[in-house]
């Protein structure tokens, strides 16, 4: 585990608690579907603030988005969000 200061990660965000806990797990959903394409790195606070770094500041605004999106959604859904997100980013 790398330990870097916190000020290097340009995007903060909060999230609620228990949404954190389903991040840190191996298998979260989001997190998979994501590493695939995109490079990323994150660090999640159990006080609920989530940091991401990234390539370039869409890459982050997508990471970030895809994060805080996919609170609600099955495994399923976030597959085709984030999908449909690296789709669409290629785009611009």
């Amino acid at each position: 585990m790398r330990h870097y200061p916190l000020s290097i990660f340009p995007q903060t965000f909060s999230l609620l608690n228990l949404f954190v806990f389903s991040l840190l797990a191996e298998d979260s959903a989001v997190l998979s579907a994501l590493g695939g394409d995109v490079p990323f790195e994150i660090a999640v606070g159990i006080n609920g603030r989530v940091w991401v770094r990234s390539v370039s500041a869409l890459s982050t605004v997508l990471v970030s988005n895809a994060i805080l999106n996919s609170e609600h959604m099955t495994k399923e859904q976030v597959q085709e969000m984030v999908a449909l997100m690296i789709k669409r980013s290629k785009t611009l």
